[in-house]
């Protein structure tokens, strides 16, 4: 959708991998792979149950990885329509759409899809997102700068106010009315 920009929640928006670090008790670091499993210490059925219990019933735990990015996504909003768009697990959209109201992030468009839904097929102006993947597939990507991704090449921001700065949003803005 042409003037609209889709900011991904995972690893963009949530620091959802150093609240479940946290919440299984393990002393990893901030994990250097997308897929993290082994690195950290986790089995994936360990931590996809953790995700799911912090996105369904604990979302208040988990931070902005920017504090002002409410403020950031509102001034993009001034000029673009803003789409939260994540694939995430059915059980923790409820969660999720409250953390998006707890954290005052605002919105045009919610989309939460079911997992293994290929983000590249999805038609936005832009996408900021900080999976390596998608970033090698998708032309309209901006990869949110995370360790996991850092060998990827492309447009690169490493906070979201660098947004407001890149020419593509600057000349292609508009609301559509």
């Amino acid at each position: 959708m042409r003037n609209m920009i889709a900011i991904d929640v995972d690893g963009v928006l949530a620091d959802i991998h150093s609240v479940i670090i946290q919440k299984l008790g393990l002393k990893a670091p901030t994990p250097t792979k997308w897929d993290f499993f082994d690195e950290i210490g986790i089995t994936k059925k360990d931590f996809w149950r953790a995700y799911i219990e912090l996105w369904s019933q604990e979302y208040q735990l988990i931070p902005l990885i920017e504090p002002d990015a409410p403020t950031i996504v509102a001034e993009l909003r001034k000029t673009f329509r803003i789409a939260i768009v994540s694939t995430r697990p059915k059980e923790t959209w409820s969660g999720t759409v409250a953390w998006l109201k707890l954290r005052g992030i605002q919105y045009d468009e919610l989309r939460l899809l079911p997992p293994k839904t290929d983000k590249a097929t999805l038609e936005y102006s832009i996408i900021v997102d900080d999976n390596p993947e998608l970033a090698q597939r998708c032309k309209n990507v901006i990869v949110y700068d995370r360790p996991w991704n850092r060998t990827v090449h492309g447009r690169r921001i490493r906070s979201l106010k660098e947004l407001l700065s890149l020419s593509e949003v600057r000349s292609d803005g508009g609301r559509e009315g």
